[in-house]
């Protein structure tokens, strides 16, 4: 079935968002973090005021996002750092995680995107938006940006 115009156009990217959305979450759920090491030392030798901000911010930001990924994968050994170092010169990162997933679960919806992804994808390509005069208008308007 082709579809005309942006609303078929839009109904067909809303179909792959959807179908990759529902992907990911079953991918999620098939993932098993089992090890989660973050250490983070940030550097404050140039400037301790800034480093202390720099600090703040990053340690709202790193254990904010552990926190979601906690709450969507269990983790039976977890651990996360940040530190502040006022006399390193330069930040660093140690990081490790071990995770599994079982390779048919991969192969299995791998297939399942294909079969159903590629006829999305098809109508997406063949939706027609355009008439003849503006596919030529935003043409020119197209080369006038490259120029």
């Amino acid at each position: 079935m082709k579809r005309q115009g942006i609303s078929g156009f839009l109904k067909s990217l809303f179909e792959l968002v959807q179908l990759a959305a529902s992907a990911s979450k079953r991918l999620i759920s098939h993932v098993k973090l089992k090890n989660f090491d973050l250490y983070l030392c940030l550097a404050g030798a140039e400037d301790a005021a800034a480093a202390a901000i720099q600090y703040g911010q990053v340690s709202a930001g790193v254990y904010s996002a552990c926190g979601v990924l906690f709450g969507l994968m269990d983790c039976k050994k977890k651990a996360v750092t940040v530190d502040l170092n006022y006399r390193l010169e330069e930040s660093a990162v140690d990081f490790s995680a071990k995770i599994s997933i079982l390779p048919l679960f991969l192969l299995r919806e791998a297939f399942s995107l294909l079969i159903h992804g590629f006829p999305i994808v098809r109508r997406l390509l063949g939706t027609d938006t355009r008439t003849k005069h503006q596919t030529e208008r935003v043409s020119q308007m197209r080369k006038g940006e490259q120029q």
